[in-house]
């Protein structure tokens, strides 16, 4: 099933050689100056193997994501050579740009792998699916990865198999509208999506759930996108459909955001909509 998800700066390892010290006794004694010479090349010798430790230090803290990009409407694997893009979201709380980390594209079967990451940001990853240039043809995607998550990846290890989301051009024309059938003009110019599932403790997406958060319209997409993907025969879906469990909210307020549904709890969690952006998170019962 589809994981939560919410790179860092590319570094090249530093080596820094030191020039060896050449030693001179003023003295003239040539005894004194042999084992001056010795002395030197001893220190030379151990400032080497200290930048070898300082090379294998830095490569060690080095991580790498991994995992599948996958079209969310169709559930197929998403196109070869689109741009994967892991960025830091912290800047844009603020009204800033989210900060570039690592970049990588979309292979074969919708393989990526975004490798050499030294930076955990406090808020958790983002990573970016988006196309290379002017091509047009998908609307730029965000799948987080919680920092809790991050936190527990050791130095040197992969964060495989995450499932991060690509929605094209067709699809994201079709939230336009869908969204416009349920009362609600959306941009996705200039406003963002915030997209999320709800799924149970093992991992099944719950019907009949809602999403809550501040000055927040959540929609809830249906089986049947013929009528529109949040309205049923002209009426508002009231909360996640049955084997679906997604939801959605048009540019959504950056906020504290709680699910409900019967029997279940859920930790709340925080996120919010970027401009020209479709967020994807998720809520797992506890």
């Amino acid at each position: 099933m589809y994981k939560y998800s919410l790179i860092a700066t590319l570094v090249l390892p530093a080596f820094a050689f030191l020039p060896a010290c050449t030693g001179k006794n003023d003295s003239g004694d040539s005894s004194a100056d042999t084992d001056t010479d010795t002395d030197a090349d001893t220190d030379t010798d151990t400032d080497t193997d200290t930048d070898t430790d300082t090379d294998t230090d830095t490569d060690a803290d080095l991580y790498a994501v991994s995992g599948t990009a996958i079209d969310f409407a169709s559930r197929a694997p998403a196109p070869a050579g689109l741009c994967v893009v892991a960025v830091d979201p912290g800047p844009a709380l603020s009204g800033g740009t989210p900060t570039v980390l690592g970049t990588s594209t979309v292979g074969a079967s919708g393989a990526y792998t975004v490798a050499d990451l030294d930076t955990k940001p406090s808020l958790g990853l983002v990573i970016i699916v988006q196309d290379c240039g002017t091509e047009g043809t998908v609307y730029g995607t965000g799948t987080g990865i919680s920092s809790a998550t991050l936190a527990d990846l050791g130095p040197g290890e992969t964060l495989a198999d995450r499932t991060i989301f690509s929605i094209s051009s067709p699809a994201r024309d079709g939230m336009v509208g869908s969204f416009g059938a349920a009362g609600t003009t959306w941009d996705p110019a200039t406003q963002g999506v915030l997209l999320g599932f709800v799924f149970d403790s093992a991992s099944n997406p719950v019907g009949g759930a809602t999403v809550t958060g501040t000055a927040a319209s959540t929609f809830y997409l249906d089986t049947d996108p013929s009528d529109g993907m949040f309205t049923t025969a002209g009426a508002l879906n009231t909360g996640t459909a049955p084997g679906v469990g997604v939801f959605a909210i048009p540019n959504a307020p950056i906020t504290t955001y709680t699910a409900a549904a019967n029997g279940m709890t859920f930790d709340t969690l925080t996120g919010g909509s970027l401009p020209g952006l479709a967020l994807f998170v998720a809520f797992y019962a506890n």
